[in-house]
């Protein structure tokens, strides 16, 4: 028999429970292996939380040694502001763009439709679909 995963051998051998050994030593070290075995190219790993895995970045680390005041930088109405990940209408996982323009415009928006922090506000679709030119 030449078997080619650990399920192959347990389903030849008519194994139905049994137990391992993982020299991981953590959840989040198997997790991380795991990602890293499956993506490559994947490069620093920020790890939200306590006691991050051998090999990651801690994001309270970073934090810390982050600087106090912010970075003077120059940004244009086409720079994007945030990516949205939608399911879209395909059901195919997508991201789409929304730029500092687009925020600006939906807050220009809301306050010329005079809403305030205390109102509530329903919306049919996402505002940003409604918003990117």
């Amino acid at each position: 028999m030449s078997a080619a995963s650990v399920e192959d051998i347990a389903e030849a051998a008519g194994y139905t429970r049994g137990a391992f050994y993982s020299n991981f030593s953590s959840k989040g070290d198997l997790f991380i292996e795991l990602l890293r075995r499956d993506v490559p190219t994947l490069g620093e790993v920020i790890w939200i939380g306590n006691s991050p895995p051998a090999r990651c970045v801690s994001y309270e680390a970073l934090l810390a040694a982050a600087q106090c005041t912010e970075p003077e930088v120059e940004i244009a109405e086409s720079d994007p502001h945030y990516f949205n990940l939608t399911s879209g209408t395909t059901g195919l996982p997508k991201a789409y763009v929304v730029s500092h323009y687009n925020n600006a415009t939906l807050l220009g928006s809301m306050v010329a439709f005079g809403v305030a922090s205390e109102d509530v506000i329903l919306t049919v679709f996402p505002a940003p679909n409604d918003v990117i030119v």
